[in-house]
């Protein structure tokens, strides 16, 4: 068993360190998804851009630790989005989805990237009454905002279950040799990218200076495209929550679930995506300030892959763990990183949709520096108000989340 994501097995593209002090238009820090698909949408349309990576993108993007769902269905619920943010804007929210899922594919075609991209099914598995009552409600609203849901009764599933709101032409790919593609399409287009090089300090309101731990880099605009931004004004800490994920690759019997990807209306919920003998499954989702025991998530996983989803006959092949940035209103802080500054911007608080969020990101930040009106900018603001509703969903799921965690049992 090898204690690594299953998209690690890719080799690492090597790039070379900053050494010295260099000039560019926009700067980028961070190599994961949000930051080299901005950096591609701007040098598609001209700029010249850095990318400066901590460690390289391998091994130190969160990227690499993701399952790779390329979909609608979101961490928040509809229900609750709508609570949150009323019905124009939760439409705005499921086509920003769309748009990146569009996007990836267009990528995907434009730059011939081949990452094991397909169109699939989402669905929402209830594993109980209640679970399927509300999965109903959540398919009904979809319908009602203009997206296709429909509803497969249990019998399709080979596994204790009471029917599942579908999404039809979702996608999974293989998230690293995807970045590795469109990496190579930047540095074609005359875009710089280095690795190892750790941003410290970013100063200057018209010209900003990037300090890393080996050289500076100087430009017009600086995208803080990571996990966490490593500077931010103090008032983010209200708005984000960290938590973790813990993820198994199975080989499975082939034919023992149907192909798709999955999720499940427990909390900390539960997904897995199945293609022919091969599942990853993941979830047992905690915040990080919870104390735990790693091996009690893992047992607890195995747990519900034999009893849950009637698998016993199975290989663990992989066996890994992610880190996931939560926004207390469910979608992620996207844009000017704060009013104090013109030409700073942020990309982060991605959820449990990465992929989508960071492609959401790629388009509204690139947009803003290119002075282009994006739809979704003033949506996703990091300097946005959060809503009391927003704040009274999240205190209960917090709730349920602490009393269901994967505790240390010894202490």
């Amino acid at each position: 068993m090898n204690i690594q994501s299953t998209w690690q097995e890719v080799s690492a593209i090597s790039a070379p360190t900053l050494e010295g002090s260099t000039q560019t238009e926009v700067i980028i820090i961070g190599g994961g998804i949000a930051g080299i698909t901005t950096a591609y949408l701007l040098a598609k349309a001209g700029k010249k851009v850095v990318v400066v990576e901590k460690g390289n993108t391998h091994d130190s993007s969160v990227t690499a630790y993701t399952t790779a769902f390329l979909t609608h269905s979101l961490d928040t619920d509809l229900v609750d989005l709508k609570k949150i943010f009323g019905t124009r804007d939760t439409k705005k929210i499921l086509q920003s989805h769309e748009d990146a899922i569009d996007l990836v594919e267009k990528i995907i075609k434009d730059e011939h990237i081949e990452c094991g991209f397909v169109k699939a099914p989402h669905y929402s598995i209830a594993l109980s009454q209640s679970g399927a009552e509300d999965f109903k409600k959540e398919k009904d609203l979809s319908n009602q905002l203009g997206f296709t849901a429909t509803w497969k009764e249990s019998s399709f599933f080979p596994f204790q279950n009471y029917g599942a709101m579908v999404l039809d032409k979702q996608a999974m790919f293989h998230p690293l040799k995807y970045i590795n593609g469109v990496r190579a399409a930047f540095e074609k287009m005359g875009g710089t990218y280095f690795d190892n090089t750790e941003a410290k300090a970013i100063e200057g309101d018209i010209r900003a200076t990037v300090t890393t731990n080996h050289g500076t880099v100087t430009g017009n605009a600086v995208v803080i495209a990571t996990y966490n931004t490593f500077i931010q004004p103090w008032w983010y800490i209200f708005k984000k929550g960290m938590y973790k994920s813990y993820v198994y690759e199975l080989t499975i019997p082939k034919g023992s679930i149907p192909d798709g990807m999955y999720e499940d209306e427990e909390n900390p919920y539960h997904y897995f995506r199945v293609e022919g003998e091969r599942m990853i499954v993941g979830g047992e989702d905690h915040r990080i300030e919870i104390k735990f025991d790693p091996e009690n998530a893992y047992s607890r996983l195995r747990k519900y892959v034999e009893e849950k989803l009637g698998i016993v006959d199975y290989k663990i092949v992989h066996k890994w763990s992610g880190p996931i940035l939560e926004q207390v209103d469910g979608i992620p802080l996207i844009g000017l990183y704060s009013g104090s500054y013109k030409n700073r911007y942020v990309e982060t608080a991605f959820s449990g949709n990465g992929m989508t969020n960071g492609t959401i990101a790629a388009m509204v930040v690139s947009d803003l520096i290119l002075g282009k009106k994006n739809t979704y900018a003033q949506l996703y603001s990091p300097s946005r108000r959060i809503r009391l509703m927003a704040i009274l969903v999240k205190s209960r799921d917090y709730i349920q989340e602490f009393f269901n965690a994967p505790f240390d049992k010894k202490n």
